[in-house]
C-alpha cells in the first residue's frame, strides 16, 4: 500500500494544485495553512499526505491512482473496496481532472467561512470595518485568481493575491465585497467547465 501511494506521488509529480487537493481530502491541511503554502516545498507537501493519510483512507488513494494510471490497474483490489468508497474516489477524480472539477463555485456562506484561513491578512466585516479602529487604504482593489485544480484552489490563489495587494498599499486587513466564478471555458467532448474566481475588496489598516 504504501509503495502505491509513493507512486501516485510520482505520477503528481511538482503538481502543487493536485497535491494540495489530495491533502484536503487526505491528509492534514491545517498544517499547510500554518505556513506559506504556496512557498512550501513539494517535499513538504508529499510529507504531509504521506504522514497524516489514514489508514482507512489508503485504498481510496491506491484506487485513485488505479484510475490516473500511476499505478497498473488491479481488478482484485476493486473488488475489496466497498462501493461507497469507490464513488468517493470517483468523485475525487472528477474534482482534480485536468480540465475543471466537478463544482465550479462555492456559497458566499462557504467563501466567508473558508477565505480567513486562507489569508495572512485580517478578514473583515463590514460591520468590524466600520466599529473598529481602521481606516481604508484602497477602495474597489479586485483582482482575478489564477485557475486552481479545485474551487478551493482557486479559493488560496485569490487569498494570495489579496494579502499581496493588501501588502502592497501598507495594511494588514481588508473587506471583501464582491466575488464571482466566471466562465472562461467548455470541453464538449466531456461536458465540463471551467471557471475562475474574481474578487473584489477595500484593503485596510487597523491598528
Amino acid at each position: 500500500m504504501k509503495a502505491d501511494i509513493e507512486k501516485l506521488l510520482k505520477e503528481i509529480g511538482n503538481d502543487r494544485h493536485g497535491l494540495g487537493d489530495l491533502i484536503m481530502h487526505y491528509g492534514n491541511p491545517e498544517e499547510i495553512e500554518m505556513q506559506e503554502w504556496w512557498n512550501a516545498p513539494i517535499e513538504v507537501l508529499q510529507d504531509n499526505l504521506r504522514n497524516n493519510v489514514k489508514q482507512e483512507d489508503k485504498k481510496d488513494l491506491v484506487l485513485l491512482a488505479m484510475s490516473v494510471g500511476a499505478i497498473e490497474y488491479d481488478e482484485s483490489k476493486i473488488s475489496r473496496l466497498p462501493m461507497k468508497k469507490i464513488i468517493i474516489s470517483f468523485l475525487l477524480f472528477c474534482v482534480i481532472g485536468v480540465f475543471s472539477s466537478c463544482a465550479t463555485s462555492m456559497s458566499p456562506i462557504e467563501v466567508y467561512n473558508t477565505l480567513p484561513k486562507y489569508t495572512k491578512t485580517s478578514f473583515l466585516t463590514v460591520a468590524q470595518a466600520q466599529n473598529s479602529n481602521c481606516s481604508c487604504l484602497t477602495k474597489n482593489r479586485s483582482y482575478t485568481a489564477p485557475i486552481g485544480m479545485t474551487v478551493k484552489d482557486d479559493l488560496w490563489n485569490g487569498a494570495r493575491g489579496i494579502d499581496e495587494w493588501v501588502t502592497l498599499d501598507g495594511g494588514n486587513a481588508y473587506v471583501l465585497k464582491n466575488f464571482r466564478w466566471m466562465t472562461v471555458g467548455y470541453d464538449t467532448q466531456y461536458g465540463t467547465t471551467a471557471t475562475q474566481l474574481y474578487i473584489e475588496f477595500d484593503t485596510y489598516i487597523c491598528k
